[in-house]
């Protein structure tokens, strides 16, 4: 390949990942109700005027969603046959609005598009194709995604810092948007300490969840026990050997985002209350004394600099990608 050609493909390429502009024309609204309609529409990296040594022609694919509508359900593929890439992962740069809006989450799982006029376009070399496929519901639809039945989501998360110690919930989404969540989590404080001076029991923590969902969003309140676990001191000299046992509620505010490759990411802002019960075989004042604290804390915050992060999964189907195709390299976690 020369250089002017060499040039003139990748150039193409780039433009294909950019979304440079093309012509357009807008299609009619549709003539009766279309809603459960799946719509395919591809785009592909051409030979121009034919010769494939000559130079590589952009040509996508334009789309329109009907006012009243939205598109749902995306499904992506690519393939470059030069370089032998594929990909399943739709990104933002592979849909441009022409009259609408196009979110920076669109290979989100739940993303969707509303009522305008959209171009989608692939990169790559000469011969690179991708296909597009959605589902248009009606706009005001009430349930998730135009689906007809409930979802049930199951998500283990952790901090980044401490991924050793993972907790898990599961969420079930309604029909209506209402999401409803569960989750019941024992902590093994042994890969804290060494179990040497101070021996911390398992502590089990439940909880009960109730928030909404908007695209790939859920937001809502956490209401979570931690049942009474005990921590005990062994004898030190002169310092008999005592416990305390804890225990404590917690409600916080969370907001997890749930991305079409599997993962997730979470924040949440709440507050505590614990009382801890101290043995009668407690040095000093400490015998027989019941103390109570609350506490304030925010993810990411002061002492947790990350947000939470982790992994989800439709139990229904078994994959990530309920709502949405995965995501195409491009593609933005926000």
């Amino acid at each position: 390949m020369n250089a002017p050609l060499r040039l003139t493909v990748v150039s193409l390429a780039v433009a294909g990942l950019l979304g440079l502009g093309f012509a357009d024309a807008a299609a009619p609204p549709p003539a009766e109700d279309i809603a459960g309609k799946r719509v395919s529409v591809e785009a592909r990296i051409g030979y121009g005027d034919g010769d494939p040594y000559r130079h590589a022609s952009h040509e996508p694919g334009e789309f329109t969603v009907p006012d009243g509508y939205r598109a749902v359900n995306f499904r992506y593929a690519w393939g470059d046959p030069t370089s032998g890439r594929e990909s399943n992962k739709l990104g933002p740069n592979n849909i441009q609005a022409v009259k609408g809006w196009v979110s920076s989450d669109i290979g989100a799982a739940g993303a969707s598009l509303g009522p305008g006029t959209y171009r989608f376009s692939v990169g790559g070399m000469p011969g690179a194709m991708g296909s597009l496929s959605f589902t248009l519901v009606k706009a005001d639809d009430p349930r998730v995604d135009g689906k007809t039945s409930r979802r049930t989501i199951d998500v283990v998360t952790w901090l980044p810092e401490y991924p050793q110690y993972r907790g898990t919930a599961t969420y079930v989404v309604e029909e209506n948007g209402v999401v409803t969540g569960t989750s019941d989590n024992t902590w093994d404080y042994s890969k804290m300490s060494d179990q040497t001076s101070v021996v911390m029991e398992p502590m089990r923590m439940t909880g009960a969840f109730r928030g909404t969902v908007a695209g790939n969003v859920i937001s809502g309140t956490w209401n979570e026990k931690h049942h009474p676990h005990r921590l005990t001191w062994r004898r030190d000299g002169s310092t008999p050997e005592h416990f305390c046992t804890d225990s404590g509620n917690v409600t916080n505010n969370a907001r997890l985002v749930l991305y079409a490759d599997g993962t997730l990411s979470e924040t949440c802002r709440g507050a505590s209350t614990w009382e801890r019960q101290w043995s009668g075989s407690a040095p000093g004042d400490l015998a027989g004394k019941r103390d109570s604290w609350n506490n304030e804390f925010a993810v990411p915050g002061k002492d947790v600099p990350s947000p939470i992060t982790g992994t989800w999964k439709d139990r229904g189907t078994g994959t990530n990608d309920s709502s949405s195709g995965a995501d195409n390299p491009g593609g933005t976690k926000s």
